[in-house]
This record gives C-alpha cells, sequence and structure tokens, in this order.
C-alpha cells in the first residue's frame, strides 16, 4: 500500500506530522483511523504493519 507524507498544524501552532496510507483499489469511500505511537516510541516502529 503506498504511503505518503503528510503534516499539518494546529490552532496552537504545533506541527503534527505522520503517514496517510490510502488502498490504491478502492474507489469507495472508507473509514479513516488515526493511530499513534506510545510514549517514548517512534513512527517507524511498526505502525505501519497496522496499515
Amino acid at each position: 500500500m503506498p504511503r505518503e507524507d503528510i503534516e499539518f498544524q494546529t490552532s496552537d501552532h504545533v506541527t503534527l506530522r505522520g503517514w496517510f496510507y490510502k488502498p490504491s483499489e478502492s474507489s469507495d469511500k472508507l473509514p479513516c483511523l488515526v493511530m499513534s505511537h506510545g510514549f517514548s516510541a517512534l513512527k517507524e516502529m511498526d505502525l505501519n504493519t497496522f496499515a
């Protein structure tokens, strides 16, 4: 599944960065799931396994 780097800024000027996965075969509306890493972890520590 292709991955896109994304970032956006909150109303209090904090920049949030993440990965966006979207199936290439689906044209239907799909639910969105937001996952975050735990304390002292990084997104690179296997969150993509659940995408």
